[in-house]
């Protein structure tokens, strides 16, 4: 296994991690960590000009300690001054005796009960392995785990059940949404089936029982990613959801009664296959206060013989009217046709300190075997923001999966500030990769 961390000028850009729920939803299986790789530091970039930490801890803390903590899989793994480690790992499962599930989901929901600690999400799609009988999967159910000064709560604040009933996948795709409606409580998506996501609002209690905004795609748009959190697009103090459905984004903005169920903003980024469902990240990439969006589009780009591009990822800004149709920069990928750059993409937050969000962009097949038609092995690719956006050229590249294909080996985990020095952390595969002045970014395997 190979790992380089370099800076280079040449290359133009990629990746990043996944699809909101594809960061670690692994069938149960913990994430797999090697022996510490060699890693040859990037040139020192100048420092930066501002030292604004924008960590956002209070979505990410469990225990109130300070240091942000990190689901992974179906883990909670605790943060401490020394990272993450093997001794601080806590397993993660819907109540009830132990049984084995498939397609388990697990998320941070941010602070829901506003008491100052993260809770979590746990979700149960109930889906027994090996079943052959239809429907495969039974009525899916969502668990919150509230967070406190002693740790995660043992048994659940509250229990959802699936809206749609039986074999629609609840509980395996979700994530915190922010603020939506203003009310200092944070909110969760649950996506269910492959057409809609339900909305859960945060109260003193915990989520409320039921769920009071319905995101469903348009009878043509029968193809679409989960909705994902995009921040406060045009900075009116309510956070918004982006979504993709037929290779359109579509932006609901938040406000004081809540999410919108009309979408605000509609538009197709460049090079975009209309059957396409799109990864998309949100950040301030250029620290103007306004939410930026970046999408990935997987399979755009030169190409020969009709087959599929290298991908490249689309940044739009927001700004007082919301997200602009109009990109604000295209990060093109050099990696070969097949090499999906952009399937997976996400914003780290603020790695080296200098008040803008950063992007991690993954090509899971950046190497692939034609002679087995197989995916060896991915890369990513790291972009600083800064106050013009994010950067076209990446400042690092990181290959340190072993041969692996899309999910578990090129899970892409924003962590937060896990070791509380004041930089944003992520996870990349097996490995966390800290944070650091001018942009420089250390290896450091949680060895568990």
């Amino acid at each position: 296994m190979h790992v380089v961390v370099s800076r280079s000028k040449s290359m133009v850009a990629i990746w990043l991690a996944a699809l909101g729920a594809c960061t670690g939803y692994s069938a149960g299986r913990p994430p797999v960590v090697a022996p510490t790789p060699a890693v040859t530091a990037a040139k020192p970039v100048p420092p930066a000009q501002t030292t604004a930490m924008r960590q956002r801890r209070a979505g990410h803390d469990v225990n109130g300690d300070g240091f942000a903590d990190v689901v992974a899989g179906t883990q909670l793994m605790l943060g401490a001054r020394d990272g993450l480690s093997a001794t601080r790992v806590i397993p993660l499962a819907p109540p009830g005796p132990p049984r084995p599930i498939l397609f388990m989901g697990a998320a941070l929901a941010g602070d829901v009960d506003g008491d100052g600690f993260a809770d979590v999400l746990i979700g149960d799609p109930a889906c027994p392995p090996f079943a052959t009988d239809k429907p495969l999967c039974g009525v899916g159910h969502i668990h919150l785990y509230r967070g406190s000064r002693t740790g995660l709560a043992s048994q659940p604040t509250i229990s959802l059940e699936a809206p749609g009933g039986e074999n629609t996948d609840f509980g395996m795709l979700m994530s915190a949404a922010g603020d939506l409606n203003g009310d200092g409580f944070s909110d969760v998506v649950v996506h269910e089936s492959t057409v809609v996501d339900h909305v859960y609002y945060g109260g003193s209690a915990g989520l409320l029982p039921s769920a009071h905004a319905v995101l469903q795609a348009d009878a043509s748009n029968t193809v679409r990613s989960p909705a994902s959190p995009a921040g406060d697009v045009d900075r009116d103090g309510y956070d918004d959801v982006v979504v993709t459905a037929a290779g359109r984004v579509l932006v609901f903005h938040g406000s004081p009664h809540g999410l919108e169920t009309t979408a605000r903003s509609a538009f197709e980024p460049s090079g975009v296959q209309a059957w396409t469902g799109l990864a998309t990240t949100a950040g301030d990439f250029n620290a103007d206060g306004f939410s930026d969006i970046a999408i990935g589009v997987p399979e755009s780009g030169p190409s020969k013989d009709g087959a599929p591009g290298p991908g490249r990822v689309v940044v739009h800004h927001g700004g007082p009217r919301g997200i602009s149709a109009v990109p604000a920069g295209i990060l093109e990928s050099h990696e070969p046709p097949r090499a999906g750059f952009g399937v997976f993409l996400a914003s780290v937050g603020d790695l080296d300190d200098d008040g803008s969000d950063d992007l991690v962009v993954v090509a899971p097949c950046a190497i692939f075997d034609a002679s087995k038609s197989s995916c060896e092995m991915g890369r990513a690719y790291l972009y600083l923001g800064g106050p013009k956006g994010l950067g076209s050229t990446p400042v690092a590249q990181v290959s340190p999966v072993r041969k692996s294909f899309w999910i578990g080996g090129n899970a892409l985990i924003p962590a937060g500030d896990v070791d509380a020095d004041g930089h944003s952390d992520f996870m990349f595969g097996a490995y966390l990769f800290r944070g650091a002045s001018g942009g420089v970014i250390s290896l450091d395997p949680p060895s568990l």
